[in-house]
């Protein structure tokens, strides 16, 4: 079986890798940064090792729940700066390994999660002069280092309760190990005495499909994908999950329809895209107990971020252009091709009339991710990183809803957003993108602005006009293979679910990763795991948010205002028809169209 994997899979893709990405030799990097040598980027392995963990937490289970009845016990998370010490070498390399800010973590900031009752029985043991010896008092320096603790409603009492406590602790462990002291500042604190609700959503799907049930007279599946004559059963109807279901699984018929059919495969290969990108990010910045794994690669311990891969993965900012494109291509096809136009006119009642109708269709759902966010969230999961993940979300969800639901959080309280990964950090596609990002990761020096002025914009524009000649080859058949691919059954009811996986993808990751209860050990087969986990239990997520709340709001939307489709033009001579890759006759525009994304 090995030999098969090898010569089926692991050969032919390190030959495309060095096609790819080339030689990955360490005379890559012609110029050395901070902590390298003309030999290698470090003196020596055992140097990185002298630096203090960046992440140590005490055990959280065991800290909260091994106290006596009755008794309180608390757990804190400390942001811990490490005082400069001009006569310690150890000092020295943390100063000089931290400079590389672009490439390297800032080891002169740690993370500590300290179990008060274990650290109140250390202070115990130690004498009035020693915890005096052990206090430091804020020093200055000139980086970012704890979130505003505003946003947790018990921080500032934690803080006189057992700020001089978790000082002596860490400093004692750190004279005794490192011999070095910091400043320390409490974050957030959990405490064991800290103590839903679906179910009207629930009962409307459960009555909504009995009642579909009801009045499915023939006992045939047929029922459930024709569409309901009378718009009293169909407003009962709505929440039926068969007939959602159906919907959702239903292939698109129509001309425009069938030409259109790949764009929902685009649309679920972004979405992957961007939860990967989503999903490696907060992996990034979770505690690690193996920081050397994310700052270097093992092989020849070549700088991680010096590897061309990494700088793209890092450096990708593009792929919402796809949606963005997609939108603009339907906008415009919509407008200034199909033949309805002529008739209807495009006047500013009719974009008014568009906008209100996209709010509606958008927002029910969105308003349920905030919900969930802002209640539900804090309460499925707890450990030391549970609260200032997740209760800075809610904080901000409550303060803020209603700026997420007019769709301007961008410009109103724009420093307090809900949703911090919302546009992706994911890996982008350009080439031209890719060595624009390579020029600036590996040459490090100092970008003047007319640099920066061609940079940007030449960065947006080549990913724009690649996306727009790949559509243009595929919708015009240049591309039988890839189109017949993407024009695969399976693809339409994952595109459909693109939206609702694009909201609820946050919500589960931070299920996933932002639980653990000490550093994990990071590595790509791990980090592989984590995503397909992500991308599963995303996409699961949102089947039920489609069922449930997505297609009956677009079900009740059709009740209420109208079918929303661009009526065709009066009947003309037919148009000629191009045969397509997969022997379907493809429309010059003449037809009916629906909302296809």
């Amino acid at each position: 079986m090995a030999l098969f994997l090898c010569l089926a899979m692991e050969l032919p893709v390190s030959a495309l890798q060095k096609l790819i990405i080339g030689k990955q030799d360490l005379d890559v990097v012609k110029q050395p940064s901070p902590g390298t040598t003309e030999n290698g980027p470090y003196r020596e392995v055992s140097e990185y090792y002298r630096m203090p963990k960046t992440y140590e937490y005490d055990d959280y289970d065991q800290c909260l729940s091994d106290v006596p009845v009755g008794q309180v016990a608390a757990y804190c998370l400390v942001r811990v700066v490490i005082k400069p010490d001009d006569e310690s070498d150890r000092w020295h390399w943390i100063k000089e390994f931290s400079s590389d800010q672009k490439r390297h973590m800032n080891h002169a900031l740690l993370d500590r999660g300290i179990c008060i009752e274990h650290c109140k029985k250390l202070a115990r043991e130690l004498s009035n002069e020693t915890r005096q010896a052990l206090k430091v008092e804020k020093f200055d320096f000139d980086f970012p280092y704890i979130f505003d603790v505003s946003v947790f409603k018990d921080t500032p009492k934690d803080r006189e309760r057992y700020a001089d406590l978790v000082e002596t602790c860490i400093n004692y462990k750190l004279n005794k190990t490192y011999q070095l002291t910091a400043y320390t500042e409490i974050e957030v604190c959990d405490k064991n005495e800290e103590p839903f609700e679906v179910a009207l959503l629930i009962l409307l799907m459960v009555a909504s499909t009995l009642y579909d049930k009801r009045i499915n007279y023939k006992r045939s599946d047929d029922h459930y994908r024709e569409e309901l004559t009378s718009k009293k059963k169909a407003f009962f109807a709505s929440f039926s999950i068969l007939r959602n279901w159906y919907r959702l699984t239903s292939r698109s018929q129509g001309n425009v329809h069938k030409m259109f059919r790949p764009l929902q495969a685009v649309r679920f290969i972004t979405t992957v895209m961007v939860i990967m990108g989503h999903a490696v990010l907060i992996a990034g910045i979770t505690p690690n107990s193996n920081t050397f794994w994310i700052e270097t690669v093992l092989v020849e311990f070549e700088t991680l971020y010096h590897n061309i891969a990494v700088m793209i993965l890092t450096g990708g900012t593009q792929v919402v252009q796809i949606f963005l494109t997609m939108s603009g291509f339907l906008v415009a096809y919509h407008v200034l091709v199909h033949p309805g136009f002529a008739k209807k006119g495009l006047g500013l009642l009719f974009l008014v009339k568009a906008i209100v109708l996209r709010y509606i269709r958008l927002t029910p759902m969105y308003a349920f991710v905030v919900l969930l966010h802002a209640t539900w969230l804090i309460k499925l999961q707890d450990g030391p990183m549970w609260k200032r993940g997740v209760e800075t979300e809610r904080t901000f969800c409550r303060r803020n809803w209603w700026t997420n639901l007019l769709y301007v959080n961008n410009f109103v309280n724009a420093d307090q957003p809900w949703f911090r990964i919302l546009w992706p950090f994911v890996l982008p596609l350009a080439i031209a993108s890719f060595l624009l990002h390579y020029i600036f990761y590996v040459n490090d020096f100092e970008t003047p602005s007319v640099w920066m002025s061609i940079f940007y914009p030449a960065m947006k524009y080549s990913w724009g006009i690649c996306l727009v000649w790949f559509a243009y080859g595929v919708l015009y058949g240049n591309a039988p293979v890839l189109k017949r691919f993407l024009n695969h059954r399976i693809f339409e009811p994952l595109g459909r679910l693109a939206y609702a996986t694009f909201l609820s993808h946050t919500f589960i990751m931070r299920l996933l990763f932002l639980n653990t209860r000490s550093p994990q050990h990071s590595n790509l087969l791990g980090m592989t795991g984590m995503v397909f986990s992500s991308v599963v239990l995303s996409y699961s997520m949102a089947t039920f948010l489609c069922l449930s709340m997505e297609l009956p709001v677009s079900a009740l939307q059709k009740l209420l205002f109208g079918k929303q489709d661009v009526e065709a033009a009066p009947k003309k001579p037919e148009a000629p028809q191009v045969a397509s890759n997969n022997g379907e006759a493809q429309p010059n525009g003449d037809s009916k169209s629906e909302n296809t994304a």
